[in-house]
């Protein structure tokens, strides 16, 4: 690995950016639309990227959404599930 200070300059920069416009963004729809349409068209975009960068790696989405811990993801998202449910 080498240094190169001014690409992490640059970086830093960039996702202080990015995370500052995605805050002022996510105000603005909260102020207009239901807080948790927001939240979960959010999450549909960052899914998105995840399938397009898991497809790009070695053994595709299969070998990146592998898990060890099945039953542990399966409660995550069943608790995740109920959490919205309730919420409805």
């Amino acid at each position: 690995m080498q240094d190169n200070p001014r690409l992490g300059i640059a970086l830093m920069i960039a996702t202080t950016v990015v995370f500052a416009v995605q805050d002022g963004i996510s105000r603005y729809l909260a102020e207009n639309y239901n807080v948790i349409t927001v939240v979960t068209i959010r999450y549909m975009f960052f899914m998105c990227f995840v399938l397009a960068y898991s497809s790009r790696q070695k053994g595709g989405i299969r070998q990146v959404a592998s898990s060890d811990q099945l039953p542990l993801q399966i409660g995550r998202g069943l608790l995740l599930v109920r959490r919205y449910a309730l919420r409805s």
